[in-house]
């Protein structure tokens, strides 16, 4: 699945996540994000 996470700037950076650890790090990381597909 991709998920695109947001910075404060306004940029985005999107990611393939495969395993769900993976999305919690990357959720940790950024405050906000979206599920893509």
């Amino acid at each position: 699945m991709k998920i695109k996470a947001i910075l404060s700037s306004g940029r985005f950076r999107i990611f393939n996540v495969f395993k769900f650890e993976d999305l919690k790090a990357i959720t940790a990381l950024y405050p906000r994000w979206e599920y893509m597909s």
